[in-house]
C-alpha cells in the first residue's frame, strides 16, 4: 500500500461530500517528490462530464490579474466555448449600451470563476504575491464560489511563513504531509528511459537504485530522474564487453548514480569533483580527522558502497560527464584502465603504480621496481608523466616503501629535469611561451601528492628550465622570423601579432629582441610599400594595451632601436617615400606610448645647401 494512501481517501471523501465544508485541503512537502503527479492521477480517477477540475499553476504569477489570465485560459481549455458565450453577449450588450462614448469591459471579470466542482492550485510557494492575496484569492473559491479546492505547496519555502501560518487556519482546512513516493516513481522513470539496454539493466537492479536514493536523504525524485538520465548517457557510449561485465557495470551504477545524486543537488561541485583522490588517501594516510572533512568525504560516508573516491572513471572524465554535459569516448579509456578491464602488462608502469589501492601487491611491487629503473635511466621524457612520476615518489617516501624522505625525492627530481635539459630531452613550453602544464593533472588522472609542498617546488622548477629550453632556441626562431619577413611577409605578421593569424604563437614572447634592428629595417626597407604598412600595422597591434610594460618589456629596448633606424632611413628617402613613410609610422609606431620619439635633426648650418 502507498504511504500516501490515507491522503487518496481523505480526497475522495472530501470531493464527494455533498454539503459545502468552507475550507481547501493543502497537499504540503519539498519539491520535486511527486506531489504534483500525484494529484494528476487522483484527478483522472475522478473527472468527467459531471465533475470538471480546473489545474492552474501559480510558478511566475505575479498579480492577481496574472492569476485570472491563467485560470481564463485553462477555464476555456477545459469547458469550451460555452462557458464565455454568456460573457461575451454580456459585453456586446454593453459595448452598445452606451451610443458614441468608449467604454472599457473586462471581459475576465465577466466570466463566472466558479463554474468547475474542483480547483487545483499548484506551486504555492512559487507565486510573488503576500501570503495574504493567495490566501484571499483562493478563500473566493471556497466561500463565495463554494468549490472544492485543493492547493499543492511547500510551507517551508513560502517567505512570509509567518503570515502564511497566520491566516492559513481561515482558508486551509486540512493538511497533509506528502511522502515521497519512490516505490511507484522509479519504475516508471526506469521505463520511460529511452534507450532498451539500458532500461532493461536498470530494472534487474532496482533495489541498488533504491538504497542509493535512500542514502542519498533527498527526497526530490527530479533528482534521482536526473542521475538516471546520466546514467543511460554513460551506458549508451561504453562498449558491449564492459557491459557484458555484470560487477563492473554494478559497481559503476552506485558509483554514477551517487556522484550524480550529490551533484545534482549542490552537494558536490568542479572541484570536489577534481580532489576526490587527494582528499581520500589524505584521510587514509592522516592520524587524525580533518576538522573540516571535505565534501567528498561525506559523500564518500553517505554511500559506503559506492566507492565515490575510486578511479573507475578519472576526475577529468567526471567533470566532463557532470559539469560540462559531455559522455564521449574518455568513458571507455577509462573503464579498460580500470581494475574490472586492465591488462597490466599492457599498463604504463607509473598507471599502475597510480592505481596501487587497486592492484595486488605483486603488481604494486613490480611497477614500483619499473618506474625506479625508468627514472634511473631518465625514460620519462613527456612532462606529464615527468610529473606523474614525481608526485608517486613522494607519496612513495610517505609510504615508506623506496628508503627516501620527501627531501631526498626533490633533489633527485631536481637532477632528473637538470640531466634532461642538458641532454636536451626536455620538452619546451608551449609555442605561446606557456607552459602545456596543468599542476594538478595530466592523462586524465590526477597526479599524487599534488597538493604537498614538495611537488609544487618541484613543479615551479620544471617550468623554469622549460622556460628555459624555449628562451635557448629564440636566437634561431628570430632568424627563421627574419628570412619570413623578407621571403614571407604575411607569414612573419601571423606569427607576432595576435589576431593576425590562425596561431600568433610569439604574440607574447619578445622574440624580436634576437632580430638586429638594422637588419630589420634593411629588409623592410626592401619590400612592397603595402606590405611595409602591414608590418608596422602588426608591429603596433602587437604593443597595444601597454603590451611593452607587461609580456613584451623585454622588447622595448629593440622596439625603441627598429623605431630610430626607421626615422632614420626617412632622411635618405625621396620625398615621396618621406611622405609615404611619416603616414605609415603616423598611423602606427607614433600611437605606441612606451616608445621614445627620435630627436628631430638638426636644422642645416646658415649658407648650407639643402
Amino acid at each position: 500500500m502507498s504511504d500516501n494512501k490515507h491522503i487518496v481517501n481523505y480526497l475522495k471523501y472530501y470531493v464527494d461530500f455533498k454539503q459545502h465544508l468552507g475550507f481547501a485541503v493543502l497537499i504540503n512537502g519539498p519539491w520535486g517528490i511527486g506531489k504534483t503527479k500525484f494529484i494528476s492521477k487522483f484527478v483522472e480517477t475522478i473527472d468527467g462530464p459531471d465533475l470538471q477540475t480546473v489545474y492552474v499553476s501559480f510558478n511566475g504569477l505575479k498579480s492577481v490579474e496574472d492569476i485570472d489570465r491563467e485560470l481564463f485560459r485553462v477555464m476555456h481549455t477545459v469547458m469550451g466555448h460555452r462557458l464565455f458565450e454568456a460573457a461575451a453577449s454580456i459585453a456586446k450588450s454593453a459595448a452598445k449600451a452606451v451610443k458614441g462614448l468608449t467604454i472599457d469591459v473586462n471581459f475576465i471579470d465577466l466570466v463566472n470563476k466558479y463554474t468547475a466542482a474542483l480547483y487545483v492550485f499548484d506551486d504555492l510557494e512559487r507565486c510573488s504575491l503576500p501570503s495574504a492575496q493567495v490566501l484571499g484569492y483562493i478563500n473566493g473559491f471556497v466561500e463565495q464560489g463554494r468549490r472544492k479546492v485543493i492547493v499543492i505547496g511547500n510551507d517551508e519555502e513560502i517567505k512570509d511563513l509567518a503570515e502564511f501560518n497566520l491566516i492559513r487556519e481561515k482558508v486551509i482546512g486540512m493538511t497533509f504531509r506528502f511522502n515521497s513516493v519512490v516505490d511507484e516513481a522509479l519504475p516508471f522513470f526506469i521505463e520511460s528511459i529511452g534507450d532498451k539496454k539500458t532500461s532493461k539493466f536498470l530494472k534487474s537492479k532496482i533495489d541498488i537504485v533504491k538504497s542509493i536514493h535512500q542514502q542519498a536523504e533527498k527526497e526530490n525524485l527530479r533528482v534521482l530522474q536526473q542521475a538516471l538520465w546520466d546514467f543511460e548517457r554513460f551506458y549508451m557510449v561504453i562498449e558491449s564487453k564492459h557491459r557484458e561485465n555484470d560487477d563492473a557495470m554494478t559497481a559503476a551504477l552506485r558509483f554514477i548514480l551517487a556522484l550524480a545524486m550529490d551533484v545534482r543537488s549542490g552537494r558536490l561541485d568542479e572541484s570536489d569533483l577534481r580532489d576526490r583522490q587527494s582528499s581520500i588517501i589524505g584521510s587514509m594516510m592522516s592520524r587524525q580527522a580533518p576538522a573540516l572533512p571535505s565534501r567528498i568525504l561525506e559523500s564518500r560516508r553517505r554511500y559506503p558502497a559506492s566507492d565515490v573516491g575510486g578511479s573507475m572513471l578519472s576526475d577529468e572524465t567526471l567533470v566532463a560527464m557532470f559539469i560540462k554535459g559531455t559522455f564521449d569516448d574518455a568513458i571507455s579509456k577509462d573503464l579498460n584502465a580500470s581494475s574490472y578491464f586492465v591488462d597490466v602488462t599492457l599498463e604504463p608502469e607509473w598507471r599502475t603504480l597510480w592505481h596501487g589501492i587497486e592492484r595486488t601487491e605483486d603488481e604494486v611491487i613490480d611497477a614500483l621496481a619499473e618506474v625506479r629503473a625508468c627514472f634511473e635511466q631518465r625514460a620519462y621524457t613527456k612532462p606529464g608523466e615527468i610529473l606523474h612520476v614525481f608526485g608517486l615518489l613522494i607519496r612513495h617516501a610517505d609510504i615508506g616503501d623506496i628508503g627516501m624522505s620527501r627531501q631526498d625525492v626533490v633533489t633527485q627530481c631536481q637532477q632528473y629535469v637538470d640531466d634532461l635539459y642538458k641532454q636536451g630531452r626536455l620538452d619546451p613550453p608551449s609555442d605561446d611561451g606557456k607552459p602545456r602544464l596543468r599542476e594538478t593533472g595530466y592523462g586524465g588522472l590526477q597526479i599524487a601528492s599534488s597538493d604537498t609542498p614538495e611537488y609544487r617546488g618541484l613543479f615551479s622548477y620544471l617550468e623554469q628550465v622549460q622556460a628555459k629550453v624555449a628562451s635557448d632556441r629564440y636566437p634561431a626562431i628570430a632568424q627563421e622570423l627574419l628570412e619570413n619577413l623578407r621571403d614571407a611577409p604575411a607569414e612573419f605578421v601571423s606569427e607576432i601579432a595576435p589576431g593576425s593569424g590562425q596561431y600568433s604563437k610569439y604574440r607574447k614572447i619578445p622574440i624580436l629582441s634576437y632580430i638586429n634592428p638594422k637588419d630589420f629595417v634593411s629588409i623592410w626597407l626592401c619590400i612592397h610599400p603595402g606590405l611595409q604598412r602591414q608590418i608596422l600595422d602588426a608591429l603596433t597591434t602587437r604593443y597595444e594595451h601597454h603590451k611593452l610594460n607587461d609580456d613584451l618589456s623585454g622588447e622595448l629596448g629593440w622596439a625603441n632601436s627598429v623605431y630610430a633606424e626607421l626615422m632614420s632611413s626617412v632622411q635618405a628617402m625621396s620625398p615621396h617615400g618621406r611622405y609615404r613613410t611619416r603616414i605609415f609610422l603616423e598611423y602606427s609606431l607614433d600611437r605606441v606610448p612606451e616608445l621614445t620619439l627620435p630627436a628631430p635633426p638638426a636644422p642645416p648650418a646658415p649658407g648650407a645647401s639643402v
